[in-house]
């Protein structure tokens, strides 16, 4: 926020604990943690924590009212709103 000079705030959900909540997580099967683990791709280290989950990207914003204005997630992190798009639904 410091860096761009955010006017709002952002949510960091380290654990992915809210987004769990909001069902928006997902999990790794045995074989394909080991397949991560063997390209050298260690979640647990990588995100200091053992869940060995990954969120979906998702962009929610909210207004003041803390209102739901706009949300969009999908799987492929590829995948993302124009800044455009996201800000035109603000107020």
């Amino acid at each position: 926020m410091e860096k761009h000079r955010l006017k709002f705030e952002i949510l960091h959900d380290s654990k992915n604990e809210y987004a769990a909540k909001l069902d928006l997580v997902h999990g790794f099967e045995p074989d394909l943690k080991e397949v991560y683990l063997q390209l050298g791709a260690n979640l647990e280290e990588v995100n200091g924590e053992s869940s060995w989950t990954l969120p979906i990207p998702t962009r929610v914003v909210a207004g003041s009212e803390h209102k739901i204005l706009a949300i969009q997630y999908d799987a492929d992190y590829k995948l993302r709103p124009e800044p455009e798009d996201v800000l035109s639904v603000l107020p």
